[in-house]
């Protein structure tokens, strides 16, 4: 059944794409990877971002990944856009190469794909680690928040209110740990003589 359901997603997406004059440059095997991701880019496409791709490739001297999706709204005025550049997990398991896979693309996914960017035009890229919103995540997220330092990570659901739990929860979190860690700072000594 979890083998058909992805199939069915992939199919989908595959010709959501395509109808719209786009290509996906890779295939997507895992079932609930695709419902993330075909969920993701809906919420996205609703909010005013326009779908880049998918499973996009990027290789820089040998240094190389796929980012699973590019999004970009387009600012009024002068140009540019704001870019989303995702990495899309629908369950956390392995935290330390999910870390490296959203280093890697922040270090190298602009170099390696000018093509995608408008060169002279004022870009904001920002590079995300979506997870779906579950209790599971929650818990590996809050067990590695330090890990996470610096990471813009945000929850997704087609459910708002679960989606919003997790965040805020995950927020609060962040914040009570880098308060602890400010607290804990060695208090600085004065000496006389």
């Amino acid at each position: 059944m979890c083998c058909f359901f992805g199939v069915v997603v992939k199919f989908f997406i595959e010709v959501l794409l395509r109808g719209r004059g786009m290509v996906l440059e890779s295939a997507i095997y895992d079932g609930k990877h695709a419902a993330l991701m075909q969920s993701f880019i809906s919420v996205s496409l609703r909010e005013g971002f326009e779908f880049v791709g998918c499973e996009v490739p990027y290789n820089h001297y040998g240094d190389r990944g796929v980012v699973d999706v590019v999004l970009r709204k387009r600012k009024a005025g002068r140009g540019g856009g704001v870019w989303q550049v995702c990495e899309l997990k629908p369950v956390l398991a392995d935290v330390g190469e999910t870390i490296r896979q959203v280093h890697r693309a922040r270090e190298y996914f602009q170099k390696a794909r000018p093509d995608l960017f408008t060169e002279g035009m004022e870009e904001e890229v920002h590079f995300l680690l979506v997870l779906e919103a579950s209790e599971h995540n929650l818990t590996v997220l809050r067990n590695h928040t330090d890990l996470f330092t610096g990471m813009e990570v945000i929850f997704h659901h087609e459910n708002q209110a679960l989606r919003d739990h997790c965040q805020s929860t995950f927020e609060i979190h962040s914040a009570i740990l880098e308060a602890k860690r400010d607290s804990i700072t060695p208090p600085i000594v004065a000496t006389t003589q």
